[in-house]
């Protein structure tokens, strides 16, 4: 390697060290979300927006979690999920994509063509930070971000569990059903249609709680 090439990459360590070593990490709301960071993009010169929309959002693959699953389980789960934009767990939020830096949106054809919810590697590679004498957050690219990923995946699993309770599915389904609808369901007519089955849900559930067993 050339000792000017050597030379840069060393300086430019030593001012992401001193900008670390003066900053505070932070919980970025929506209001702070910039949708054209020149910061980040200048630590990437080299490429184009849809290079740098596919480092933040692109998908990987690995969308499992239906959109409407998961927004009714944002909905039901507050406890689980009290900060609807996810910022709790870490994560960066982008309120033009509509979730968080890191996630990727797919239509699943094996979950019945319905748009998922997935992650890719800016979850865990984006970090913002604010230093003391800005209110401005700076946007890093390619560090160990602040992302809990075992606290997110556990609480989408605990949620999918808790939804095997009549009790929590009922409420579930409701938003589930809500999600994105032109017309939505009153909260009066769906009581009506859950009674109608709930005793049939129940007896299902109680016999098979996992779900492990087809339907018919």
């Amino acid at each position: 390697m050339k000792p000017r090439k050597l030379l840069g990459i060393f300086m430019g360590l030593v001012v992401l060290v001193l900008l670390c070593s003066r900053a505070k990490s932070t919980k970025p709301s929506r209001a702070e979300f910039i949708k054209e960071d020149s910061v980040a993009r200048a630590q990437v010169p080299t490429w184009s927006p849809q290079d740098m929309d596919f480092f933040l959002h692109g998908s990987m693959s690995t969308e499992v979690v239906p959109e409407a699953v998961l927004h009714a389980f944002i909905k039901t789960f507050p406890d689980l999920f009290p900060n609807p934009d996810l910022s709790h767990f870490g994560l960066i939020p982008d309120p033009e994509f509509g979730w968080p830096i890191g996630f990727s949106r797919k239509q699943v054809p094996h979950l019945d063509g319905l748009s998922a919810i997935g992650t890719n590697c800016a979850a865990c590679h984006v970090a913002q930070i604010t230093a003391k004498e800005s209110d401005k957050p700076v946007r890093i690219l390619g560090v160990a971000s602040h992302f809990d990923a075992e606290a997110y995946f556990g609480a989408v699993t605990v949620a999918g569990f808790r939804t095997g309770q009549p009790e929590n599915m009922e409420k579930n389904l409701l938003a589930f059903l809500n999600d994105g609808a032109t017309e939505k369901i009153s909260q009066a007519s769906f009581e009506s249609a859950w009674s109608a089955q709930q005793q049939k849900i129940e007896s299902v559930i109680s016999v098979d709680p996992a779900g492990a067993k087809e339907v018919r």
